[in-house]
């Protein structure tokens, strides 16, 4: 059972032994989605079946170019909350495919806008609409969000940024899975002050004393989510 209209494309395998151009077998107009750049998907209870496929949409828009149609878009608001019953070790694979393309944050923007990405990581759900303090021009998650893109900006170009440093910053991402890492850290790097804040009355301003450490702590246990980052099993070996 396919998953999207472009990989339920085929051809006969007979024709394979001709010369002249094999038919082409397209029951569900996936050749008109892959000429639009669509991505369109065949029957929404497939996501039912296996709701891995609700992550690979995104991957596939990640690293394809694919617009998501708005049946395919209604669908993944619709089913989303199963993706919480995928085990980590399958998100893991899809999820660094996905954040290892240079610009994955309109991505990470979009998977946010069809509620996707709380059902994902439902560490991040309480940071959108946590206020901050003036040199922070935006809430914690809008930040986060922003933290991501400004890193991937600096990614290519890290002689732009950190002159001396720039030879290091560039081995490092080199290596396997680094700079999915750094995107994810970048991603996570607020995560615990939704916890931590407070307002100070007698400095007019909000602290979040200590947030570091809780965010990192976000990040253990046995959920699906976090074996997502950290690859294998619930507790299973760390990409790092």
């Amino acid at each position: 059972m396919r998953d999207f209209t472009v990989n339920a494309l085929a051809i006969p395998l007979a024709d394979l032994y001709h010369p002249a151009p094999p038919r082409l077998i397209d029951p569900w107009g996936g050749l008109a989605d892959l000429r639009a750049g669509r991505l369109q998907l065949l029957r929404p209870e497939n996501f039912q079946v296996d709701p891995l496929r609700l992550l690979r949409a995104f991957r596939f828009a990640a690293t394809h170019g694919f617009t998501l149609a708005p049946e395919l878009e209604a669908a993944i608001r619709t089913y989303g909350p199963l993706i919480q019953g995928v085990a980590g070790e399958r998100l893991h694979q899809e999820l660094f495919r996905l954040l290892a393309v240079p610009q994955a944050a309109p991505t990470l923007t979009a998977m946010e806008r069809l509620g996707f990405l709380f059902q994902l990581f439902p560490e991040l759900a309480d940071l959108p609409g946590v206020p901050q303090n003036g040199y922070h021009h935006l809430d914690v998650w809008q930040h986060s969000l922003l933290t991501v893109n400004c890193l991937e900006e600096i990614l290519p170009q890290p002689q732009r940024y950190f002159q001396a440093s720039a030879e290091f910053v560039a081995a490092y991402a080199a290596q396997p899975n680094k700079a999915v890492l750094l995107k994810l850290a970048a991603l996570f790097h607020d995560a615990g002050k939704p916890k931590t804040a407070a307002y100070r009355e007698d400095r007019g301003r909000y602290t979040f004393y200590h947030h570091d450490r809780l965010g990192g702590g976000d990040l253990s246990g046995g959920r699906p989510s976090v074996a997502a980052v950290r690859g294998g099993g619930p507790h299973g070996g760390s990409p790092y």
